[in-house]
């Protein structure tokens, strides 16, 4: 509408996706990707001189580290104040050691690797993190049990609600597997601790559909339900022929691996005979996209403004051959599109409007339950203060304490540069 102002025409309203757009879409130069054939959007890259809007610019790269240099006529310096680092070196880290020695010695300011032993490593070596006690890390994304609705016996919603009261107690699977990263219970609705999640929780439809880890309850559903033990011990199809299912999660993801081995034991002990599986990377996304699975682990969505994008993921996405963006369980309920449909058309601040909405659909998801919420991931983060202070933490959360992914980027590291001071 002129040079500050700008309006937003849609066919069909849908304001939680418009809000998180603008934070995790990028406003690129109209003057070159004008000019890029829709084809060859994603698999073109500007290496040499890339353009952006952000405060830094691009300086050099090899094949150890990106270094980007400040932009001293940034646009945002009479919005946020002028970035503090000069200089920001993307380090490319072989591993998580190799990660934690770099940091120890001072040569990485900022890490994002997932590095146990957080508790005895703070004081000694002036790190940071967002909690100084247990859990040190803040949530970032729930990870479910996602359950693939389209494969016997796990296209039975009370086969589903079986396994949700047969895993647990949470405490016990995060202390084992992160002990005191994470906070030792999940939402059973997996919302994350966010006020913008929460306050659409309808106590009530949790106390009255929810579930509890009671494994002799979900023994006494799978018997009524004709799941029973053989011979053997372990539980057969109603029609006696063997029942075999397996979790999937990538190799070398060590924390998901110890976390999948976990549940797979609890499903074990209610006699489901249940392996835990480590494909390659690109084996495990192959599977789950085209829905060559049974059960696996995965965590789509991360903080956001609003529970939908955490609904939507889940499953929102209509049905198809291959599923790239969620409802990687290949759930489908017309009912449920439409109370998405419906959510989407209220301002994300119209609580009165959402509450009996997100009431529906949170009750659905109790009683169909196509995944189920295991534990919240960290948002893995250490900093040396040697160099740089001020990082962000719970006593000071200026910004998400995150450099990368789209939205985080929004969140947090603009914020990040503007804010960290150099050490006296």
């Amino acid at each position: 509408l002129n040079d500050y102002t700008v309006e937003f025409v849609f066919s069909q309203t849908n304001y939680p996706n418009f809000y998180q757009d603008l934070y995790s879409d990028y406003i690129v130069p109209e003057h070159i990707w004008s000019q890029v054939a829709t084809s060859d959007i994603f698999s073109k890259a500007n290496l040499t001189n890339p353009i952006g809007c952000g405060p830094y610019e691009y300086l050099t790269s090899n094949q150890q580290e990106i270094i980007l240099q400040r932009n001293d006529n940034w646009w945002g310096n009479d919005v946020f104040g002028k970035p503090a680092p000069k200089y920001v070196v993307e380090i490319y880290a072989s591993s998580n050691n190799v990660a934690l020695g770099l940091l120890l010695q001072g040569q990485l300011d900022m890490s994002s690797f997932y590095l146990p032993g957080a508790e005895t490593l703070i004081g000694p070596y002036n790190l940071v993190t967002w909690n100084q006690r247990p859990p040190y890390m803040p949530s970032n994304a729930t990870t479910l049990l996602f359950l693939n609705t389209t494969v016997a016996p796990l296209n039975n919603a009370q086969f589903r609600r079986a396994l949700a009261y047969a895993i647990g107690p949470i405490s016990d699977l995060t202390q084992r597997v992160y002990a005191g990263y994470v906070p030792n219970y999940v939402d059973q609705l997996g919302f994350l601790p966010i006020k913008s999640w929460m306050q659409f929780e309808d106590k009530s439809v949790v106390s009255q559909y929810g579930y509890t880890f009671d494994p002799a309850k979900a023994a006494q559903m799978l018997d009524q339900l004709g799941y029973t033990k053989g011979p053997n011990g372990w539980r057969t199809m109603p029609n006696g022929q063997p029942l075999k299912l397996s979790i999937i999660c990538p190799y070398g993801w060590t924390d998901w691996m110890a976390a999948e081995r976990i549940v797979a034991e609890d499903l074990q002990k209610v006699g489901l005979n249940v392996t835990a599986d480590f494909p390659d990377y690109s084996t495990w996304w192959s599977d789950i996209t085209s829905g060559n699975y049974t059960m696996m682990m995965d965590n789509p969505n991360g903080v956001s403004q609003t529970p939908y994008t955490y609904f939507y993921s889940l499953f929102g996405y209509p049905v198809q051959q291959y599923m790239y963006n969620g409802n990687f369980e290949r759930y489908t309920d017309p009912q449920v599109t439409n109370l998405l449909n419906q959510i989407a058309a209220f301002p994300l601040d119209d609580t009165t409007g959402l509450q009996p909405l997100y009431s529906q659909l949170e009750k659905t998801f109790l009683q169909e339950m196509p995944a189920i919420p295991l534990f919240y991931n960290g948002m893995w983060y250490l900093a040396n203060s040697s160099i740089w202070t001020n990082f962000p933490t719970a006593n000071n959360p200026y910004c998400w304490p995150s450099t990368y992914n789209n939205a985080n980027v929004t969140a947090g590291s603009l914020l990040l540069y503007t804010h960290i001071k150099p050490a006296q």
